[in-house]
């Protein structure tokens, strides 16, 4: 029964986030919604920056002990309490780490040690706060009255304090006319201040990064890689910040958020390398390295630090249940992501093992829920067919039950792999109805809701309807139709915007390689496969895809080079002999 409870909670609690973020604006809610918002208020705990309106603080304050794993990082705060200090290094520890519900339970723990310092208040007016994970959150009014309170206790404040109240001072008010964004821009000129007066300090540094990224939240980089007129300022005081404190976890992880989407994120490696060190048990903090690791090659290093978030994430569940509501999303997104490393660098034993306990991570009553998240949750759900469909596990693509109708995405995604174990069985004729189906769910509503900032559902049916159609005419042996359905599709996934995991986590590339090499176009099917790796490192397929390549051109030297990059990605038994694509 409390299984079912949180469940209900958890999808309460991500309808109401969602409803921040789509384009796609639903009426009303029915009745029966709010009151069962409203009967689990005090539980709505599911976001990064979760909506105060609906959660109490105090009560997460009952709950929350000292938990283990946040590492050592010191920021002193003038207090006679021992206590309070402690609460508060473990809270701002836990905001760095996108682990709010945490921090602000630790904020208002430290409160009731000392009860007078300006900090501890300042501390909670922070975690009140959007971060780039949330940025469009409702507000409590408590974070004016929290802010309020810091710059009434700070007359004894240091100089440094005194410049973090003030700022704070500007990021909320009483008056509900007043838009986020334009608080955010206060708040970020007043940080830029502090920076001015205290260009050396670490945290006044790393959250004036925060802010500035809060302006422009996963908007950094053009879709070329290249940067935003706005992001060098960012890089430049993140970098700076960490030339000087090369252990500071807001620095390495706003980094690794700010240059990830970029046409080079192997620059954040190093932050990628301390960062689960850093905080062992907190789970955000360790998945994050995934995130460049997966766009580095270091697809083995992705898994291992997603299966230690996941462990961060139980022991955490298991000393401050009150996070139980929370906890459930980065589960979701860890499993995700380590299904996305574990399909790049690894054998199907593993990926699928992974790939299920993706789809095992919700109830699937959430699959029903309104877009935009119904379509993620879908998306997620589907995990373990789009794995079927790299190893070409057509037996249990065809075996599996059907999909209700009411979920389009899952059905999307369902005929689409129904299709190529078609075509690849050599039923050409059921694969073209496949097509037909999966074309008549496009375009409906849900498929067109996007999740913001990121894609509609109907970017990656686009390349999912390409490329399902290039695998027929290639059945067909019309290879000329398809090498350029192929680069069709291939345009398609192009254009979707960045995400990790990507919002289609099937590379289209090595099948337009893999559909050269059949056409005898193999100097062409070395360039695809090489675009491939560019995208996606060092991955097996591409790498061998560029092997074949060369060898049909005739260039021994140099397929045996590659050969030797080939073998070095064989982690598992069951890769050797794959192909370049089933």
């Amino acid at each position: 029964m409390q299984k079912k409870i949180l469940l209900l909670v958890f999808s309460m609690g991500l309808l109401l986030m969602y409803a921040f973020r789509t384009i796609k604006k639903n009426n009303q809610p029915p009745l029966k919604f709010i009151s069962r918002q409203q009967a689990f208020a005090n539980k709505l705990m599911v976001q990064c920056s979760p909506d105060w309106n609906y959660l109490n603080s105090d009560s997460l304050a009952k709950g929350i002990s000292i938990l283990k794993g946040w590492g050592n990082y010191e920021w002193p705060i003038n207090s006679k309490s021992d206590s309070a200090r402690l609460y508060f290094q473990q809270g701002i520890s836990m905001y760095y780490s996108f682990h709010i519900i945490e921090a602000m339970a630790s904020f208002k723990k430290a409160q009731q040690f000392d009860s007078s310092n300006a900090m501890i208040y300042w501390a909670q007016a922070l975690a009140y706060g959007p971060n780039i994970n949330d940025f469009a959150s409702a507000i409590s009014p408590e974070a004016f009255a929290a802010a309020q309170k810091a710059v009434s206790l700070s007359e004894d404040c240091s100089a440094r304090e005194k410049v973090l109240i003030a700022a704070m001072g500007v990021r909320y008010t009483a008056d509900s006319t007043i838009s986020r964004a334009y608080l955010n821009k206060l708040y970020t000129a007043e940080m830029q201040k502090g920076f001015g007066q205290l260009p050396n300090d670490a945290d006044v540094a790393a959250l004036y990064a925060d802010a500035m990224m809060l302006q422009y939240p996963w908007n950094l980089w053009k879709h070329n890689g290249e940067a935003q007129p706005w992001t060098p300022r960012i890089v430049e005081v993140l970098e700076k910040t960490i030339r000087q404190s090369p252990l500071h976890p807001g620095a390495n992880h706003y980094y690794i958020h700010t240059v990830e989407a970029s046409g080079n994120p192997q620059r954040a490696l190093p932050s990628a390398d301390r960062l689960a060190k850093l905080m062992p048990s907190v789970s955000h903090m360790v998945h994050m390295p995934s995130h460049i690791y997966i766009r580095s090659g270091l697809y083995k290093e992705g898994i291992k630090v997603n299966e230690m978030s996941l462990q961060g994430y139980k022991d955490y569940l298991a000393a401050f249940p009150d996070v139980a509501n929370n906890a459930p999303l980065y589960l979701i997104h860890n499993l995700h992501m380590q299904t996305a490393c574990a399909m790049m660098g690894s054998g199907y034993l593993y990926s699928s093992k992974a790939a299920e306990e993706c789809r095992q991570s919700f109830d699937t009553s959430y699959l029903s829920l309104p877009a935009p998240l119904g379509g993620y949750i879908q998306y997620v759900y589907m995990t373990p067919v789009l794995n079927y469909v790299r190893f070409g596990r057509w037996e249990e693509i065809l075996a599996a039950p059907a999909i209700p109708e009411n979920y389009v995405y899952a059905n999307v995604l369902n005929h689409w792999a129904r299709g190529i174990a078609f075509a690849r069985t050599n039923n050409v004729g059921a694969a073209k109805k496949e097509l037909a189906l999966l074309r008549e769910n496009m375009g409906k509503p849900d498929m067109l809701v996007v999740m913001q900032p990121f894609n509609a559902p109907d970017d990656a049916a686009k390349v999912a309807e390409k490329l399902l159609e290039g695998i027929i005419a290639e059945q067909e042996n019309y290879l000329e139709t398809a090498v350029k359905l192929f680069a069709e599709a291939v345009k398609d996934e192009t254009a979707m915007i960045y995400n990790e995991p990507k919002d289609w986590m099937l590379p289209v590339r090595p099948y337009l390689g893999a559909a050269l090499l059949k056409a005898k176009l193999f100097a062409k099917a070395e360039i695809v496969f090489k675009e491939d790796l560019n995208e996606n490192p060092n991955n097996h397929w591409s790498l061998k895809g560029v092997y074949e390549s060369l060898q049909k051109q005739k260039q021994p030297a140099a397929a045996a080079a590659i050969k030797k990059q080939l073998d070095k990605t064989i982690t598992t038994e069951d890769m050797r002999n794959l192909p370049v694509v089933f």
